[in-house]
């Protein structure tokens, strides 16, 4: 499928974009070959570094100078509307720029709202099955599966178990009398906090993407 070399695939199997068995065959071959696993290294550079930009909030002054901007457009353009009748035939005349301003604005608004939206659905969370018992996600049980979001605790008891599904590289079964969450999910690096017990992690991605933080003494 992927000849020589899998470069054309790298962003996509950085970005979580490929299909399981895909993601699977790139990421061995990037155990294997040098030229690749060197321009993956290149992408994931460029995406930590895309990562640390800041994100800033708009102020309230620009929405309320939108809400403003907005209101008097769509005003101008109500007063704007004139109506002729000059002969021999009745034509209507509009005064289009004002209207065009407003639906300008209106989308940047709706548009606003939509990148807010999408932010809010597409939070960071792994799948997880319940294997046994009755694993709680912050003390909350689960029925068949729940979902696992950035420091929230997945604790089994002593008759319960569970599986994790990381991201798309990978599994990891959690035993009972376990407590784990994750810390960190991304394209450059998956990493999870074992506070105690047992993991069984199985993972089809090449090294130092994922990472699971344990205390001293374990």
């Amino acid at each position: 499928m992927f000849g020589r070399h899998v470069t054309k695939f790298l962003s996509a199997y950085a970005h979580g974009e490929l299909p399981a068995n895909e993601t699977e065959r790139v990421a061995s071959h990037l155990g294997t070959c040098a030229p690749c696993r060197e321009v993956f290294e290149e992408i994931k550079l460029g995406i930590r570094l895309a990562e640390c930009l800041p994100s800033v909030s708009a102020p309230d002054s620009l929405w309320e100078g939108i809400e403003t901007s907005l209101a008097r457009q769509t005003a101008s353009a109500r007063r704007g509307r004139v109506a002729s009748l000059p002969p021999p035939r009745p034509r209507l005349s509009f005064n289009w720029p004002p209207l065009a301003t407003a639906a300008s604005v209106a989308c940047l608004v709706l548009a606003g709202l939509a990148v807010w939206l999408y932010v809010s659905s597409t939070r960071p969370a792994w799948e997880v099955e319940r294997l046994a018992g009755t694993p709680s996600i912050d003390s909350d049980s689960f029925g068949a599966s729940g979902r696992l979001r950035v420091g929230k605790w997945l604790e089994t008891d002593g008759q319960s178990r569970a599986q994790v599904v990381v991201a798309n590289i990978g599994q990891v079964e959690i035993e009972p009398n376990t407590r784990v969450r994750i810390v960190e999910t991304g394209v450059t690096e998956h990493r999870m906090e074992l506070a105690r017990g047992t993991l069984h992690a199985r993972i089809w991605a090449p090294p130092r993407l994922f990472f699971v933080n344990t205390p001293s003494a374990v």
